[in-house]
């Protein structure tokens, strides 16, 4: 789910449309973890958490593999979609922002998600937020953002929330490895891939 750090009053104003497509969200996310298990190492995974969580649907996915997961995210209202499924009840969500540093502990969790977020940052932005996703997991940092192939009315959205899309496309894989002692690349669809890192 698409969530930015930066600019939370923008995604709580759109939440409720956030929270039309979150059952089409969590369904495309189930059928990823699944294709990409293996990639993923989700067999390793008993807990994560999911930063710039959006509605929860990453979290709600995740939680149906067995996976302990917490969801931080800075707008409120969207938390209130993911809270608000019964489904949702086991998964700890945390309105905080990954531009600060989370309230936990260095290692804390087997995983760091971040779906869709670093795109939406500004080159400082993921900086820190990679930093962060470092800071608390033991074995793995999985992005799962665009990559070089664009699609017209996704480069439009993009250009009208202001982000940094067009910089990312062409350099997040740099990026990663700048900062990450190993990463791989997975394509996942036409326009996204996971970016898996190893948090040394």
């Amino acid at each position: 789910m698409r969530a930015d750090a930066e600019k939370p009053g923008i995604f709580d104003a759109i939440a409720p449309v956030y929270g039309l497509f979150y059952g089409c969200q969590k369904r495309k996310y189930s059928r990823l973890l699944d294709e990409h298990a293996q990639a993923l190492g989700l067999n390793e995974i008993d807990s994560a958490i999911d930063i710039g969580c959006g509605t929860g649907a990453l979290c709600a996915a995740l939680y149906t593999k067995g996976i302990a997961i917490t969801g931080v995210e800075p707008a409120e209202r969207m938390l209130r979609v993911g809270k608000s499924r019964h489904e949702n009840s086991g998964i700890r969500f945390l309105r905080a922002d990954a531009l600060m540093t989370l309230p936990f502990p260095d290692k804390s969790f087997d995983a760091a998600f971040a779906s869709h977020v670093a795109h939406g940052l500004s080159p400082q932005g993921r900086q820190v937020l990679y930093a962060e996703m470092r800071r608390l997991a033991r074995r793995a940092v999985i992005l799962y953002d665009y990559h070089a192939t664009r699609a017209p009315h996704v480069a439009l959205i993009e250009k009208l929330e202001g982000g940094d899309y067009f910089r990312f496309i062409r350099q997040a894989e740099a990026e990663l490895r700048a900062i990450f002692p190993q990463v791989r690349v997975i394509r996942a669809g036409k326009r996204s891939s996971w970016y898996i890192c190893d948090p040394g």
